[in-house]
């Protein structure tokens, strides 16, 4: 299937619906720990913590679908860095494409809406990524990121 450009879909309405706060839902609603290295990015590897997302990203798909609105979905990975991973157990695991290859299972189970939907990989963060005198330079933020 042909997809567009993010820059034609994003052009292409005023209005994109994005999914939100998934860790925080997952934290406050649901029985499961997340992980203190990768937090919800193993969750696609446990039967019971895959469908927990699932429903989540499952509701925004319906929304979504229902209101014929684009939506921009991110894979859960925001704490999956190579060191990260490997800190979780992970290793041997692609976490980042198999997060991604799982939402991509999602939004092809909505048919026709499916083309609606794009799926953006959710980058980690070196540390405080909340305070600009500890950012990577360029050359640092590419080696951690690549």
């Amino acid at each position: 299937m042909n997809r567009p450009s993010f820059e034609d879909f994003f052009n292409q309405t005023d209005c994109i619906l994005g999914e939100g706060a998934l860790i925080e839902r997952l934290r406050r609603n649901s029985p499961f720990e997340l992980d203190p290295f990768i937090v919800n990015s193993g969750f696609v590897y446990e039967e019971k913590k895959r469908e927990a997302i699932e429903a989540i990203y499952r509701g925004y798909l319906d929304v979504g679908a229902h209101h014929d609105l684009p939506l921009l979905l991110s894979t859960p990975t925001w704490r999956a860095s190579r060191q990260r991973i490997a800190d979780a157990g992970f290793a041997e695991r692609d976490v980042n494409a198999d997060n991604f290859r799982f939402l991509d299972d999602l939004r092809k189970s909505y048919g026709d809406y499916s083309r609606k939907v794009v799926i953006c990989g959710l980058m980690s963060c070196k540390g405080d990524a909340y305070d600009r005198n500890k950012a990577l330079n360029i050359d640092a933020a590419y080696a951690f990121h690549a």
